[in-house]
């Protein structure tokens, strides 16, 4: 047999296994008896006196938003700045360190006699 044909017959039996994940599948017992798919409902929650919130006004007084300053925000992008040249530089180092066994290759390829 040569390689063509194992391949196909590997790749039919792959695809003719894999299509059974597209079809509904049929209940074990004729007559069993039909259960809903979603979860049941309880229609007296549904009239339920909802409780109170357990947050008031009071939880977010502590809470206080404003504009930074414009030193603030050159500091903050001053800081930003240094973590993304930071992530750049290990990303391009990481980047580097997988690339060199194909470097490496490719030197050989081109300098070897």
């Amino acid at each position: 047999m040569s390689a063509k044909n194992t391949i196909r017959i590997v790749f039919l039996i792959a695809a003719a296994l894999s299509c059974s994940g597209f079809v509904i599948p049929q209940q074990a017992k004729a007559f069993a008896p039909v259960k809903p798919s979603s979860p049941s409902f309880d229609k007296s929650a549904a009239f339920a006196k909802k409780e109170k919130s357990k947050y008031t006004d009071e939880d977010f007084a502590a809470i206080s938003s404003r504009d930074m300053t414009r030193e603030e925000m050159l500091d903050l992008n001053a800081q930003n700045e240094e973590i993304m040249n930071a992530e750049l530089g290990m990303m391009t180092g990481f980047s580097l360190a997988l690339s060199a066994p194909l470097f490496y290759l490719c030197w050989v390829a081109f300098h070897s006699d």
